[in-house]
């Protein structure tokens, strides 16, 4: 494997990682968003954890960073 290349197998949309992005500053929100998009990741990007609850989560593993 090159310098820069990622190790990636075949995964289906409903597989496929997703960030959850939660912020209440937009320029927080947006610079964490499109850097996970800049490495290929899904991102979904909100601007309270209300917000992100209201939206329909998939039944995987979380990792949960709070800073205050």
């Amino acid at each position: 494997m090159k310098e820069g290349e990622r190790l990636t197998s075949p995964v289906s949309a409903a597989e496929e990682p997703i960030v959850f992005v939660i912020d209440d500053d937009p320029l927080v929100l947006g610079g964490l968003s499109s850097l996970f998009r800049s490495i290929g990741l899904r991102v979904e990007a909100f601007t309270s954890a209300t917000e992100l609850l209201q939206h329909p989560l998939p039944a995987v593993p979380w990792i949960s960073d709070c800073r205050g």
